[in-house]
């Protein structure tokens, strides 16, 4: 998609503003689902300079979540945070974004960007917000399982990190997903074991022994 994307010449393409902005959109949005680092913010800003102005708020807290990305991925955390925390402010203002799997996923960007500064305090608070959201929606999955685990154990609230890796682990078995939900038991692994939890441990080795974890 993002190959295909930038094939078309928007200026000479696209006559209008609308088209203009919502390819600038796609484009960053393609970009960031194909792992490809943004190196600058002229694209996105082209979406945000029309939104602000004429957008709803679903298109504006989308382009906002965007911002952040890009800054995210040009190392400027802090302009980053501003932009999450934008979009998060547009969303929470409009009744079917409140609860949206995009407003999950603002917080949980944001959630890991705290947790690059050493503030889990924040992180937990935002990945809790995340957590709610999906399980609201039906959408938790081994990641969202992992990633609430993993901070409560930053923050040393091993009781519930306990619980959520439990739950991970279920889940993990119960899919159909094994091959991509296996980079999380690893941890998990060296998390029960820490913990004399040796059933839970075994049954996470037995599944590295069988499958292998990939780098």
């Amino acid at each position: 998609a993002y190959n295909r994307l930038l094939d078309i010449d928007s200026e000479k393409e696209l006559s209008d503003d609308a088209s203009k902005a919502k390819y600038a959109l796609l484009l960053t949005k393609s970009a960031d689902k194909a792992y490809i680092q943004h190196t600058s913010d002229s694209t996105i800003k082209n979406a945000l300079d029309y939104y602000e102005k004429n957008g709803n708020a679903a298109e504006l807290a989308e382009t906002q979540y965007y911002m952040g990305s890009v800054y995210r991925d040009m190392y400027d955390a802090p302009k980053a945070v501003i932009w999450y925390n934008k979009a998060i402010e547009t969303a929470q203002k409009d009744d079917k974004l409140k609860s949206s799997i995009l407003l999950a996923r603002i917080y949980s960007q944001l959630s890991e960007l705290y947790d690059y500064q050493f503030n889990y305090t924040a992180s937990l608070d935002a990945i809790r917000k995340a957590y709610r959201i999906k399980e609201s929606n039906g959408k938790v999955d081994a990641t969202a399982l992992h990633d609430i685990a993993s901070t409560f154990h930053k923050c040393n609230e091993t009781d519930s990190a306990m619980l959520y890796y439990k739950r991970c682990l279920l889940h993990i078995e119960g899919n159909n997903r094994m091959k991509e939900d296996l980079r999380y038991l690893g941890v998990m692994l060296y998390f029960f074991s820490s913990t004399g939890e040796n059933e839970y441990a075994g049954r996470c080795l037995g599944f590295v022994n069988r499958f292998g974890i990939e780098e």
